[in-house]
């Protein structure tokens, strides 16, 4: 079928869609293309683009390295390439486009900012400081540069100059609102007479993380309230019982001041002595204990296990893995696996030795009745891992060569939950070795 436009016209459309993340018009437009034009380099690279937008990140390199062995002079594919490389995990592959890509490009800021991404998940933090810091001697206000330099430093636990440079999380690109428009100011930790608003800027596992901090702003304010999913809210009352909880934003909630949950690490100044600040109910924790003992009965550890977060995770394909990747655990003697996986990936342990109990957690105050009653949890990095640490289960999680900032390095503890223990990929990607430390681990006594 010919097209009623030209070929730049129909490309030109397919860009403006790719760029709105519309990606079944951007699709749509792209395959057109291609019929009439099979194997033109820059709609190829363009679907390429199309497909890392929708995750697809193996289809993405595939698309944007045909496009480059097409037009090998196209500089500008390797710069894209170069991030799916770093998000498949395929850094060595990375390092060489990303290195090439400052080569032909200089005086861009965003491709040092890429370059010192590729170092920091390459675990080489020294090497990802000066290309940051490069970049924004060419832009002072790239936000992507700041917030390379935050995740480097709280990485390395140098959390005063940490906490500062995270606070351009908001400026990167794709980033919306996280405020209604409002005149009232941005807290920046002072007293307050009147009520200050928190908002559950992101997460369910940082906001669960990060509300240990809602006692110490409450005694700064005469008021605090926070705005946030309503699956936070019921967890967030407990911790401070006068608070008031919202779930939009967006209507107008009055307050003298306002600030980013995630913001109060900085603002507060110091971390909150660690121990137990969720506490599940007795008769759920009670109702748990007897479904276990009914479909688990007899002697062993009751052990749960959640192997994938969401899907929509922006780093969900390093995080998350598959049911078999746990399989191991189902060989030690004496272990009983209980799962609490949702969504579509619950369907993996089907016809498995392992207790479902992801069908009936609606909410975390189901989940944290089951907690109560399990021994112990091996965990991905996920929300459940922040829930069982909050309340001081033992829980036992397992991170990717690249772990997110909290994380720290170079320890199997964490001072944000002092009955977590950390399991660590050596090599990106590889989860054989962690789940050979779990099954050691385990085979040698309880947690």
């Amino acid at each position: 079928m010919s097209l009623s436009l030209t070929f730049p016209q129909s490309f030109e459309r397919a860009l403006q869609h790719q760029q709105s993340g519309e990606w079944a018009e951007a699709e749509t437009i792209l395959d057109r293309l291609l019929r009439d034009f099979p194997g033109q380099p820059h709609a190829v690279y363009l679907l390429g683009l199309v497909r890392s937008g929708q995750r697809r990140l193996q289809e993405a390199a595939e698309l944007i390295e045909q496009a480059i062995r097409t037009s090998p002079g196209e500089t500008l594919f390797l710069h894209h390439l170069q991030e799916v490389y770093r998000r498949l995990g395929r850094l060595d592959e990375a390092l060489v486009a990303g290195r090439r890509v400052v080569a032909a490009f200089p005086n861009e800021a965003i491709v040092w900012a890429n370059l010192a991404a590729i170092h920091r998940d390459r675990l080489e933090l020294d090497e990802a400081v000066a290309p940051a810091q490069h970049a924004l001697s060419l832009k002072p206000d790239l936000a992507e540069a700041h917030l390379a330099l935050a995740e480097i430093w709280l990485l390395s636990g140098d959390f005063e100059r940490g906490w500062a440079e995270y606070e351009w999380r908001f400026g990167i690109a794709g980033a919306g609102p996280f405020m209604a428009p409002t005149d009232q100011p941005a807290w920046e930790g002072q007293a307050l007479t009147g009520r200050l608003l928190l908002i559950g800027d992101q997460g369910f596992g940082d906001v669960i993380q990060f509300a240990r901090y809602i006692p110490l702003a409450a005694a700064r304010c005469g008021a605090v309230a926070v705005a946030c999913a309503p699956e936070m809210q019921p967890l967030l009352q407990q911790i401070w019982p006068a608070l008031e909880v919202f779930g939009r934003w967006e209507k107008g909630i009055g307050c003298e001041a306002w600030a980013p949950l995630s913001s109060l690490p900085r603002l507060c100044g110091q971390m909150p002595a660690p121990g137990v600040y969720l506490r599940p109910g007795p008769q759920c924790v009670a109702k748990w204990a007897s479904r276990l003992a009914t479909a688990l009965p007899g002697p062993g550890m009751r052990v749960g296990i959640v192997w994938a977060g969401s899907p929509d995770h922006q780093n969900d394909h390093r995080r998350s893995t598959h049911f078999a990747t746990f399989a191991p655990l189902l060989s030690v003697p004496g272990v009983r696996l209980v799962s609490l996986q949702r969504g579509a990936a619950q369907l993996q342990a089907a016809g498995a030795e392992v207790y479902d109990a992801g069908s009936a957690l609606d909410d975390f105050t189901e989940t944290m009745g089951l907690l109560g009653a399990l021994d112990l949890l091996i965990t991905v990095d996920t929300a459940v891992a922040h829930l069982a640490g909050a309340m001081g289960r033992s829980v036992w999680i397992l991170l990717p060569y690249a772990p997110d900032w909290r994380w720290l390095l170079k320890r199997d503890d964490t001072p944000w939950y002092p009955t977590a223990r950390l399991f660590r990929q050596q090599t990106p990607g590889d989860w054989a070795p962690v789940l050979g430390a779990v099954v050691g681990a385990l085979a040698n006594g309880r947690p």
